[in-house]
């Protein structure tokens, strides 16, 4: 028997309505999406999750979502949730895959990745997978699949992953190549004028310009700091 899909998995987090815009990493992004991997790659607290996916939008074509567990470095059960993930776009993505993933105990994940890929090929348009929080993945059987995925499927696929650490993935091949962009903790964290407009239109402080200027130097741009040390000023007298 087979463990039941969790559905929600497949589907973009909830982000809060009043977010802070960012378009130079929006546009980081959109440059990504022309070549096969984009990798978002930054401790926690940087807003990777929310800035990928308040930005979806804008992509310009179908996005499948996956929200990894450390359940999931079971090669059977990623197989499976990454061939449904691919269905919410078009159920007929990855129905001989998902034959081959439940014919037998042991998967073969290459004739797995191949027949998606031939699948993914036949659909024609562009097509994006995100990955989130892929560093809870430790199996190397299942990285040897994302990099059978990232060596099979055609030039219409991207592959966006999210996570807190470099994948063991071949990521030097591709950036010798030209064929991935990165954003790391440096790139995600808020500039000085961002900074500003979360602490006083999100976080709806009134904070002056030298007091702005203090928090994000001292937490470096970092967003949760940014938003341990708002919280903590809520209804303080002396906020300095």
């Amino acid at each position: 028997m087979t463990d039941p899909l969790i559905r929600t998995k497949l589907r973009l987090p909830f982000t809060r309505p009043e977010l802070v815009p960012r378009p130079r990493l929006q546009r980081q992004i959109r440059q990504g999406l022309r070549g096969p991997l984009t990798l978002i790659a930054a401790p926690a607290g940087f807003g990777k999750t929310t800035l990928i996916a308040s930005s979806v939008a804008e992509w310009g074509c179908p996005i499948a979502w996956l929200s990894l567990d450390k359940d999931d470095n079971r090669e059977s059960r990623f197989l499976t949730y990454v061939i449904a993930a691919l269905q919410a776009i078009d159920s007929g993505i990855g129905n001989e895959a998902a034959s081959f993933v439940t014919a037998s105990p042991h998967v073969h994940a290459e004739a797995v990745v191949a027949s998606l890929a031939n699948d993914l090929d036949a659909f024609g348009g562009e097509i994006a997978l995100v990955l989130d929080d892929y560093h809870v993945i430790s199996s190397q059987a299942v990285h040897a699949a994302v990099a059978l995925l990232l060596e099979y499927c055609p030039a219409t696929f991207r592959l966006v992953i999210v996570s807190r650490s470099d994948p063991p993935l071949p990521l030097g091949r591709l950036r010798a190549r030209g064929q991935m962009v990165e954003l790391r903790a440096a790139d995600l964290s808020f500039t000085e004028s961002e900074a500003a407009q979360f602490l006083n239109d999100v976080m709806e402080l009134d904070l002056d310009v030298g007091s702005i200027a203090v928090l994000e130097a001292r937490t470096e741009g970092w967003i949760a700091g940014l938003q341990m040390a708002a919280l903590s000023m809520r209804n303080r007298g002396d906020i300095r």
